[in-house]
């Protein structure tokens, strides 16, 4: 960002977030939900130009077009003793003052159970009778909503998020800050923009590909020494969020689409993803080219939650059988993802030192220590569990409540694990190797250990048969070219489903 684009992005409407460097990872989270409200964000890591008066460029962002102040606290920040968050806080207080008492403008936020440092606001009020966002607990997502319809509606109208963007705009002049899923959603809605909307698609697609076939931070080829065990648990957890970096826009894009999408935009779905699945290597290190396997996994499981939610299964159908290529030849999405397979050259034990990263949890040596001398036991489903956690912020706004994504989580995985059986069955009649079934998150739950939702989909598919909507929308279910059983032309042929359930039902943990 040069010094000028700088300074004219301070005189927009924009949220300023104060915070300290520990809870960069939490505000990361919380600027994401934010821009999918269509609210801008300021924040010091990004927005300051190399070389500027960090002092003076602060002073406008935060006094020059600051729709809301949002002041973040945690046990991270109320350790502290000295802190430039401090010199924002002040500055914040003045600015408070000097608007009208009912006007809505700073937000505290609490990463953490702690309590408000004490600043005084006037008229007797202090930081603390403002209310505030508590980001943690059962509740902490819907709360994060609450806070970022809130800040949104200081825009205006134009940030009324149930009106499509750019609706009489050509796709050309969408800024490239607008929110993929957004602009996607706004053109689903008027069927004159197919061709808009492909052109959108394909664009973001073909970004993707080119970023992860070109940028160093995803080559295969492992240069200088091998790192420790320490180190390769590092490099896997930056290479997984450089992934969900890069892949987020269409990740947005396939929330929309299992939402909204129509069976006519199928074979849209499912170029882009041939674009973005085919930009892999066979060759390289062993380790970072099994790692390549979370792209498919990482966007099947976003579109199964996203199609799951509205039980809408044209998106995922075109996903899960969209053509891969291989040695062998294309191979379909859901015969070549299985959530152990990113991790086949690793230690046992890696999987799960990775997803305590994810969560906030310390991996030092001495935990892989523990881990080697199994002292420390290892998870059974740590790629699950870990996707769970990252997951989150994307379905903020489709799904905000904690306790239905937990719901559709695990019915979006036992349906990516039925599909697996019955692509298995499907691969072995045509002479190929199928994977079959991979348990997931919700295997192990207790409460699921013998009613969870693999059951559930079971009984749905024994009391609808050729009804269910994964049938009749592609999913699961195939149309018959010929008499198989007694069904006729032009019904579907289910025995590839019948044949699964068995497997598909098998517990073995």
């Amino acid at each position: 960002m040069t010094f000028d684009s700088a300074a004219s992005a301070q005189t927009e409407k924009h949220a300023f977030i104060s915070y300290v460097r520990e809870d960069s990872e939490r505000v990361d989270q919380l600027q994401r939900v934010l821009e999918a409200f269509g609210v801008k964000v300021w924040r010091d890591k990004k927005d300051l130009p190399p070389g500027s008066d960090w002092r003076t460029e602060i002073r406008k962002a935060i006094t020059q077009g600051s729709l809301a102040f949002i002041a973040c606290f945690s046990e991270a920040s109320a350790a502290r003793e000295i802190s430039y968050q401090f010199e924002e806080l002040v500055l914040a207080v003045e600015q408070y003052r000097l608007r009208p008492p009912a006007k809505s403008w700073l937000f505290p936020v609490r990463f953490d159970d702690v309590s408000l440092p004490d600043y005084t606001l006037g008229a007797g009020k202090t930081l603390d009778d403002i209310h505030r966002t508590d980001y943690f607990g059962p509740q902490h997502v819907a709360e994060l909503v609450k806070l970022a319809n809130a800040v949104a509606k200081l825009l205006g109208p134009q940030a009324d998020n149930s009106q499509p963007l750019n609706s009489g705009a050509d796709t050309r002049s969408a800024s490239p800050e607008e929110d993929p899923g957004r602009v996607v959603k706004g053109m689903l809605r008027d069927p004159s923009r197919d061709i808009d909307l492909d052109d959108f698609v394909m664009g973001v697609a073909s970004k993707i590909r080119s970023q992860l076939a070109d940028d160093p931070q995803f080559s295969v080829a492992l240069g200088g020494s091998e790192p420790d065990s320490l180190g390769v648990v590092e490099q896997i957890v930056d290479r997984l969020a450089a992934y969900q970096n890069v892949l987020e826009p269409f990740a947005k894009i396939l929330v929309v689409a299992g939402a909204w999408g129509e069976e006519k935009h199928a074979e849209l779905w499912r170029r882009a993803a041939k674009l973005i699945l085919n930009a892999h290597s066979d060759s390289g290190h062993a380790r970072l080219v099994a790692l390549q396997q979370f792209v498919p996994m990482y966007l099947s499981y976003v579109s199964a939650i996203a199609s799951t939610d509205k039980s809408n299964f044209y998106s995922l159908e075109a996903l899960l059988d969209t053509p891969i290529r291989t040695h062998r030849g294309p191979e379909p999405v859901i015969t070549l993802t299985h959530p152990h397979y990113m991790f086949n050259h690793t230690e046992v034990w890696v999987p799960t030192a990775v997803t305590m990263k994810a969560e906030g949890q310390p991996v030092t040596p001495a935990v892989i220590e523990g881990f080697r001398t199994r002292q420390q036991g290892a998870r059974f489903t740590p790629v699950p569990t870990y996707l769970f956690k990252v997951l989150r912020p994307l379905f903020i706004e489709l799904i905000p409540d904690d306790e239905d994504y937990d719901e559709r989580f695990d019915r979006a995985e036992a349906l990516l694990a039925l599909k697996a059986c019955v692509a298995k069955v499907e691969a072995e009649e045509a002479g190929h190797y199928g994977i079959g079934k991979w348990d997931g998150r919700y295997t192990w739950k207790p409460r699921y250990m013998h009613n969870g939702p693999d059951k559930a989909l079971a009984d749905e598919y024994k009391a609808q048969g050729e009804r269910w909507a994964p049938i009749t929308q592609g999913l699961l279910g195939k149309n018959a070219v010929r008499v198989r059983g007694g069904l006729s032309v032009g019904n579907f042929d289910t025995h590839a489903i019948d044949e699964a359930l068995s497997e598909f039902l098998d517990k073995k943990l």
